[in-house]
């Protein structure tokens, strides 16, 4: 169906900076995968420990699905990362298109640089994380729909509902821009089927929004504020709040419904959203993704505003967008770098190393490591029972995940290997103990081994053995 008369389309500049973000933010995320094989993030490393898996617990299962393709593909992450770097450059373009959409082809380039080298957005697209899953698919949604492109906006809208929890809550505004109950319809249909099948908003025993009415909510803000900061400097949300002032000095209806449409899911994300960890008053960094999706839309408004009329003024803004630029790439590289050198990330890396060289195809590798605290199980129970959930199920859960190990869970994501290489069961021609298991008695202990690697991260061991049979 060609797009609807009456609606807008991005003028040529427009559709060459969105080519331009995608290219730019995709090229940017590959290289580091390449520069950086250190997978980080502890939702990461499972989606890729249980690559034959689609549903991991409350978890939408869109973005596991493609994880789970990867893997099928190529039994090393590397391709999983590099689908979700993909996925990163089309939320850049994603975002970009609507700025050339909504506004004008100058501000979708100021958008397209900032939103290239973001270190929030480019920190969890390198790893398969749902946000530029989401997000991405978000954003296409809604430019579809503003175009009038029959039933893509929609499908593209289902796709984020199944994706990530927070999409549910901009159906009310995709159903404005679509005009359309049969599009509204069609995008709805995968949350009304979640919750039917589910018969609630995941299975039971687990929780997707905090009602525990004892969570101190303040904190949270504080929290998110502070990372938001260090993200993305003073520089972004200065200009963010002067294209508001500039909007309201100037009328444009659809920028402040734009920023109301984000700004009412961002509230119930910080009211509700999960504390992390349980009980500690705080929450994941990744919460700030929408507010900082909201900063990269005005930014380029206020820039661009900057601009006009000034071959001095866009001079300005262009050096000082590329500065940010720089500093962001310069940003990312350094938390990456760190990630590399942290002990539980480099253990597990240089742990599958040491496997992958030394393993024959067809091998399992047991690995003895430290289970999962107790106390988090403890406090996620008492999180799901605060909040009227399913106490009793949800103390199921925990014991069923209690001999869970997130050294395994890493050594398994960066692996080189099928899903399900890795194993707590004994019985594999290989073997890695893991700290305190290195001294531990094991069934492994009374057969001939011998000694192929020992790894050191810091403070933390690893042995790699072959069993002599």
């Amino acid at each position: 169906m060609p797009p609807h008369p009456s609606r807008p389309r991005p003028d040529h500049a427009g559709r060459l900076w969105i080519g331009v973000a995608f290219l730019l933010a995709t090229a940017f995320r590959i290289a580091l995968v390449f520069v950086f094989p250190t997978i980080h993030g502890g939702d990461a490393a499972a989606r890729l420990a249980n690559a034959g898996t689609i549903v991991l617990g409350y978890q939408l299962p869109l973005p596991q699905l493609f994880v789970v393709l990867g893997k099928a593909v190529l039994d090393d992450p590397v391709l999983v990362r590099l689908i979700f770097c993909v996925w990163g450059g089309l939320l850049a373009a994603g975002v970009t298109a609507l700025l050339s959409l909504g506004v004008d082809s100058k501000a979708a380039g100021f958008g397209a640089i900032l939103l290239s080298f973001d270190p929030l957005l480019t920190h969890y697209s390198i790893v398969p994380y749902q946000e530029p899953v989401a997000y991405g698919l978000l954003a296409w949604a809604f430019y579809n729909a503003g175009t009038g492109r029959g039933p893509l906006g929609p499908l593209l809208m289902a796709s984020a509902c199944l994706s990530r929890y927070e999409a549910w809550l901009f159906l009310p505004p995709f159903f404005w821009v679509a005009r359309s109950r049969a599009a509204g319809f069609i995008a709805s249909v995968p949350v009304f089927t979640w919750v039917l099948w589910w018969q609630g908003l995941a299975p039971s025993g687990l929780y997707v929004v905090d009602l525990d009415l004892h969570s101190v909510r303040l904190s949270r803000v504080a929290f998110l504020t502070r990372k938001f900061l260090e993200y993305e400097t003073l520089f972004v949300p200065g200009l963010a709040g002067l294209a508001l002032l500039l909007t309201f000095a100037r009328p444009g209806r659809l920028v402040i419904r734009a920023a109301i449409s984000l700004a009412v899911p961002i509230a119930v994300v910080v009211a509700f959203g999960h504390e992390y960890p349980a009980g500690s008053g705080l929450m994941s960094e990744r919460l700030i993704h929408l507010p900082v999706l909201l900063a990269l839309l005005l930014a380029p408004i206020a820039l661009a505003r900057i601009a006009a009329g000034s071959r001095v003024r866009f001079g300005v803004c262009l050096a000082a967008t590329l500065l940010v630029a720089g500093r962001n790439i310069r940003f990312e590289t350094s938390l990456l770098d760190a990630a590399a050198r942290e002990p539980d990330l480099a253990l597990a890396r240089d742990v599958a190393r040491a496997i992958d060289f030394n393993r024959s195809k067809g091998e399992c590798v047991t690995v003895h490591a430290p289970s999962v605290d107790p106390a988090l199980l403890d406090a996620y129970v008492a999180k799901v029972s605060a909040g009227f959930g399913d106490a009793n199920r949800a103390r199921a859960r925990a014991l069923s995940l209690a001999t869970v190990s997130p050294d395994r869970d890493r050594i398994a994501a960066h692996l080189r290997a099928a899903p399900g290489t890795i194993k707590a069961e004994t019985g594999c021609p290989l073997v890695v103990f893991i700290d305190a298991a290195i001294a531990e008695a094991t069934p492994e202990s009374k057969e001939p081994m011998s000694l192929l690697a020992e790894i050191t991260a810091g403070s933390r061991r690893a042995r790699l053995l072959r069993i002599r049979r």
